[in-house]
């Protein structure tokens, strides 16, 4: 088995860490130790990484530096098989291996080395021929979460033969090679869930041409017209805008879905937006403009027509309205149609065939693959149910963050508990159709997912995505040909 010992670790290598240094970062809390990357793949990717068991195939350069890519950010587990002793030339090109290791097993020297980098990883190795366990014992393979195969470790036939226990078994293969200047890196996987998709700019969905009542009823209690320059001033521009289209909406027929669509009605949307300039001036507007331009430019005889006319004074007008300014740059957000992403009818119409086949391997091995993989297609099953019955066929759960702006603290969190509360209750919906999906099939939901889990996919709905490979055996078939789709874009050409 490649599991046939457990973490053999010797003297330290005089070119990386000392004993005394590995208690120091054993004493590290898991927080600082992995502070940077939490920040940029968040929890659920850490345990994600601490979960895994990776298996090399192949100890030479390539590999072990794609381990230890993998070991420094904390894996759960690696495995080296590889039966080749260290020569001199290993010990010119890979940085795991010292010249007095020349004659000894390649891959207990590495997994020996590269445990060192990071005590928290459980390191093993496996001395024997990668071909014979390939030949003879494939299934041990299925113990892992990922396996990589580094330069030219097995053969063409040998691949094929790994490749056609893994994929099965949905078990990503990465194959790497190097030669100088040039390499390789091939991933076979049949199915890589995208949940954090970790967009560049945060996107977000307002709903302001289709706000629910809640938010619709604060939108319609707003009193701009009676309001202080420096209440005014402090209104959350997604108020303006949803208080903006409902004027619109009165001068036209007054249907309550309708948004700008021709140049005219945009343009008249925006000069509606404009004329809320004129607001802010109910009770005591002018005196508010003059404590706003400082006691020092205050007439002492009370004339506020001075102080409207004086520099300050314009200052702190144009400081009062930076609100409607934001409401003007986001005017858009009051007429863009609602849409769903454009991956998400490919998950729709993949569900129908995705769930039962996810239940059927789950029931067959419970690990931790089967498991992600029913809670995934379980959770899209449900998500696309939303849509058609409570998304109007074109909203998603509400993701429930709102962008920075002007407002006082106050209404800021007023409205981003108002969508925080929306969003909960899209996912708790989710959540309770999921349950179902799964009592259904006989599956105790506790058992395989959590509320959090089913939030987490409802707040990056819109970028859930399933990414998909051939495997290995199709793509050196003779039999596979082009897909029409294919063929026609090259004719178009």
């Amino acid at each position: 088995s490649l599991l046939s010992t457990t973490n053999r670790t010797g003297p330290p290598h005089r070119h990386l860490c000392t004993k005394n240094h590995r208690k120091r970062m054993a004493a590290i809390s898991k927080s600082e130790r992995y502070d940077r990357q939490l920040r940029m793949w968040g929890a659920a990717g850490q345990e994600a990484l601490e979960s895994a068991h990776v298996c090399l195939i192949g100890s030479q350069a390539v590999g072990t530096e794609l381990l230890k890519n993998l070991v420094l950010p904390g894996i759960g587990a690696f495995t080296i098989l590889d039966d080749a002793k260290v020569s001199a030339a290993d010990s010119g090109t890979n940085f795991f291996i010292h010249t007095a290791d020349v004659g000894k097993n390649r891959a207990e020297v590495t997994s020996r080395y590269l445990s060192e980098l990071n005590p928290n990883v459980a390191a093993d190795y496996d001395q024997r021929s990668p071909s014979s366990v390939v030949s003879e014992d494939a299934a041990c393979f299925l113990q892992f979460s990922i396996v990589i195969v580094a330069n030219h470790a097995l053969s063409l036939s040998e691949l094929l033969a790994l490749d056609r226990v893994l994929f099965p078994a949905g078990i990503p293969l990465v194959i790497a090679r190097a030669n100088g200047f040039i390499g390789l890196l091939q991933l076979v996987n049949p199915q890589h869930f995208v949940i954090e998709a970790k967009p560049d700019f945060p996107v977000f969905q307002l709903r302001i041409s289709e706000p629910w009542p809640e938010l619709e009823a604060i939108a319609n209690s707003l009193q701009p017209e009676t309001m202080t320059s420096q209440q005014f001033s402090h209104v959350p521009y997604i108020l303006l805008l949803l208080r903006c289209l409902k004027l619109w909406r009165s001068e036209t027929d007054g249907t309550a879905e309708r948004v700008p669509t021709t140049k005219e009605e945009k343009a008249r949307f925006q000069a509606l937006l404009a004329e809320f300039n004129l607001f802010g001036r109910g009770g005591g507007g002018v005196a508010d403009a003059e404590d706003c331009a400082g006691g020092e430019n205050r007439p002492q005889d009370g004339n506020s027509a001075e102080v409207l006319g004086d520099t300050a004074g314009s200052a702190a007008r144009i400081m009062l309205y930076e609100n409607l300014e934001a409401a003007t740059k986001n005017a858009y957000r009051a007429w863009a149609e609602p849409s769903l992403p454009y991956q998400f009818d490919g998950l729709r119409e993949s569900v129908h065939a995705e769930f039962p086949r996810a239940i059927e391997q789950y029931r067959k091995r419970d690990c931790k693959r089967t498991r992600d993989a029913l809670v995934f297609w379980t959770i899209a099953r449900a998500l696309a149910e939303f849509v058609t019955e409570q998304g109007s066929g074109v909203h998603l759960p509400l993701p429930g963050n709102i962008p920075d702006m002007t407002a006082d603290t106050q209404s800021y969190l007023a409205l981003q508990k108002l969508y925080h509360t929306k969003a909960e209750e899209d996912s708790a919906w989710v959540y309770a159709r999921v349950q179902e999906h799964l009592a259904a099939a006989d599956i105790d939901a506790a058992t395989v997912v959590t509320e959090e889990v089913v939030k987490r996919h409802c707040r990056n709905a819109y970028f859930l995505d399933v990414l998909r490979t051939p495997s290995l055996s199709d793509e050196h078939s003779s039999e596979v040909t082009p897909s029409e789709e294919l063929l026609d874009s090259i004719k178009n050409e």
